[in-house]
């Protein structure tokens, strides 16, 4: 639909997807435990490489990606991004960064 119609689109990802399991602890959330998320990861590895590449075609195609925070942590839960501090947000940004270079994503992490 976006080729036939000229039109680009914005994907936002949440950056635990860009995350296996087994790579969960590689996530450090602002006033959580290392490896949190309140939506969990992706399934596996292969689930991974098929989101990265998705994500890496949609670029290609002149689409924007985005972040969507990374762990979820919404209220009322203690720790949730209500609660937040600029420095607190400005880690999950940073986060999400670490993530897409760390997923092999071709996306610069500067263009999220």
């Amino acid at each position: 639909m976006a080729r036939r119609t000229g039109a680009r689109f914005t994907f936002f990802v949440s950056g635990v997807y860009l995350l296996d399991p087994s790579e969960a602890t590689l996530y450090h959330p602002p006033r959580h435990p290392a490896g949190s998320s309140d939506i969990g990861f992706s399934p596996d590895a292969a689930t991974v490489r098929q989101l990265v590449r998705q994500i890496d075609l949609g670029r290609a195609e002149g689409n924007e990606i985005g972040t969507h925070d990374n762990g979820h942590f919404c209220s009322p839960w203690p720790g949730s991004v209500g609660s937040w501090t600029v420095a607190d947000w400005r880690r999950e940004i940073g986060q999400f960064r670490k993530l897409l270079a760390h997923s092999g994503s071709t996306v610069p992490p500067s263009d999220i």
